[in-house]
């Protein structure tokens, strides 16, 4: 007997192409999987990223520095104004600066400080903070000295803590802040005007205070342990005021070329 041949023929449920299957039931699922194995790498580059900014927000400072025989005024991001002496450093951080007002001074500056939050220069031999005021900073290997013109000055070196007032200034001798009232407390800040001023100055700042402005080299034969006092007018010939320390001491100073 023989068995008829049959053929079985199975209409699949779905009327769709292969691709329009794969768009709609596997496609999903592929971009799932992908989302959350790129999900860690997105969220760590977005970290980084935010940490680098907040470091560069921090640490980034601006530097000034002003050369031997030049003078430099600085506009700060609050307007405050600094005038800064020959062969000064100046740095501050601006991207912070409305969080807190600080600078760091290695040389001689006139400050005129805008009112606002409180204003600090940090040196290594001592520190001052004011809120809105007129004060000469000068901070050098050399010597150490603030004189305040308008508003208060609080000047501190290691422990020591003085407050000055109009016309009263602070010298660092020996590790002890010495205050003094000055009658003439403008004559500190002649130096802006290109003149001299030198109130019971020691000699060897006085010389250094010349090579400096005049950017000079000098070398002096005799005793420098003396302290001078004098004014000079702005544009005096260097040679007039080597003449002028030469008869008031027993020395002889010489510029080398």
């Amino acid at each position: 007997m023989d068995v008829e041949k049959i053929n079985i023929r199975v209409t699949p449920k779905w009327k769709h192409s292969k691709e329009e299957i794969w768009d709609s039931t596997f496609e999903p699922l592929v971009q799932s999987y992908q989302g959350k194995h790129w999900m860690p790498i997105l969220v760590y580059s977005l970290v980084a990223t935010m940490v680098v900014c907040l470091l560069i927000v921090c640490l980034y400072q601006k530097e000034i520095h002003v050369d031997r025989g030049e003078q430099l005024v600085v506009s700060l991001p609050d307007r405050s104004r600094v005038e800064l002496n020959s062969a000064s450093h100046l740095t501050y951080r601006p991207l912070l600066w409305f969080v807190y007002r600080t600078v760091h001074l290695e040389g001689e500056a006139y400050f005129e400080v805008t009112k606002g939050k409180t204003f600090i220069v940090t040196n290594p031999r001592g520190e001052i903070k004011v809120l809105g005021t007129k004060f000469n900073a000068y901070m050098r290997k050399d010597g150490f000295l603030v004189s305040c013109l308008t508003g208060k000055v609080a000047v501190s070196s290691s422990d020591q803590k003085v407050v000055l007032t109009p016309s009263m200034e602070v010298r660092l001798i020996n590790n002890t802040l010495k205050t003094t009232q000055v009658q003439d407390i403008s004559s500190s800040i002649v130096w802006t005007q290109q003149a001299f001023s030198f109130r019971h100055v020691p000699l060897s700042q006085v010389i250094n205070e010349l090579m400096r402005r005049y950017d000079v080299r000098l070398e002096v034969d005799g005793d420098i342990h003396h302290f001078y006092t004098a004014k000079f007018v702005s544009d005096t010939p260097i040679n007039d005021i080597l003449n002028a320390i030469e008869s008031t001491f027993d020395v002889t100073i010489k510029v080398i070329e």
